[in-house]
């Protein structure tokens, strides 16, 4: 008579009558010694269907189940025409980002104007505007430096210091392999609060007394800033070379130009993405910084958007995003010169569903450009 093998919730082997258990969902199941090879391979590939049929759909699914802005730059532009770039994060039902069955034929734009900014600023103009070009960023893991602003609109703009909080968004989307640095301006000077260090912890920590010690004051030193950023970076080759810069104003009392930080970011082969806080901040500017450098820009009208755009930056620069460029035309002059606001919809169309995402960015204008 044959023996009889009990494969239950645990795992256990007795040298006689072969006493086998096994885990396959705490249930139990009774075989004959002959066939216990083939019993526990069917058990085996009974429970790898379970597996495959209940996360399946969100490791495997190509569909996009969703997607979000994480940046924008610009370029001039002229009754002629003028182009920028959105940098967006489709992800699939499982959250990985959406790089397969992407094509620039998937994308359009809906219900693009612009509008002058200023108190002149008269109704919105209508903007033709194509896509051109599509540029997958992949992620990886980084080494980073935070730029803070502590100058002295910061006590207006973010009476609450919620950027620091914000800032600790970003750190919590990292994980092993990553390094960062800490650096504020204060009082018109550039100074650094943490060297590279995979401590995130310990990064935390520093933001967390600088909220409750430092009291804004002084000038916005913005490309200084970026240039001694760039200086931090380790020598040796390794992770990519982002820096993450947070401002609410223009240059001020500044220790180097913008074509000198361009420069130095791109000797290091460092990437800027930065983060205007405000109406105040000097959009074109900050867009034209990252774009420079192959990075994007975030604006928060408030203090209150920091934690969302500093988490979007960490998702895109860790995971990855796709870049969407386009091209416009206005139907008419927005401003004789200055800079116009342009915003509208991208609509995303994959596996018979169409996904519309806001956008809003500015541009400069040239009026009398062709």
């Amino acid at each position: 008579m044959s023996k009889t093998v009990i494969v239950d919730a645990s795992f256990r082997m007795r040298r006689r009558g072969r006493f086998i258990r096994r885990a396959f969902g705490g249930g139990a199941l009774l075989l004959a010694d002959p066939v216990k090879p083939l019993a526990l391979a069917a058990v085996a590939a009974a429970a790898a269907w379970s597996v495959i049929t209940v996360v399946g759909p969100y490791l495997f699914d190509p569909r996009v189940a969703r997607v979000s802005v994480a940046g924008a730059t610009a370029q001039t532009f002229s009754p002629t025409g003028g182009s920028f770039r959105l940098s967006i994060v489709p992800r699939h039902p499982g959250g990985r980002v959406a790089w397969q069955r992407i094509s620039l034929d998937q994308f359009s734009f809906r219900r693009v104007a612009a509008r002058a900014v200023g108190e002149s600023a008269g109704p919105p103009v209508p903007v033709r505007v194509v896509p051109t070009a599509l540029r997958r960023v992949p992620g990886g893991h980084l080494n980073a430096v935070l730029v803070m602003d502590n100058s002295g609109s910061m006590d207006g703009n973010d009476a609450q210091r919620l950027r620091f909080a914000a800032a600790q968004r970003f750190l919590e989307h990292l994980g092993d392999g990553d390094r960062v640095a800490l650096t504020h301006f204060h009082n018109g000077s550039i100074r650094a609060a943490r060297t590279f260090t995979s401590e995130l912890t310990e990064v935390g920590a520093e933001l967390e007394a600088w909220r409750a010690e430092l009291d804004p004051h002084g000038g916005t030193p913005l490309y200084g800033s970026v240039v001694d950023a760039t200086e931090r970076f380790p020598s040796e080759p390794g992770a990519r070379r982002v820096i993450l810069l947070l401002t609410d104003g223009v240059s001020d009392g500044d220790s180097a130009t913008a074509q000198r930080a361009v420069e130095a970011a791109r000797r290091r082969d460092a990437t800027v993405y930065a983060i205007g806080l405000g109406e105040s901040v000097d959009r074109v500017a900050l867009q034209d910084l990252a774009r420079q450098t192959g990075g994007t820009f975030l604006s928060a009208g408030d203090s209150s958007g920091l934690a969302s755009a500093f988490e979007k930056l960490a998702l895109s620069t860790r995971q990855g995003y796709v870049e969407v460029q386009a091209r416009g035309r206005l139907e008419t002059t927005v401003v004789e010169e200055g800079t116009a606001r342009l915003a509208g919809e991208l609509v995303l169309r994959n596996a018979g569903r169409e996904f519309n995402t806001p956008f809003d960015l500015s541009a400069a204008v040239d009026a009398q450009g062709g």
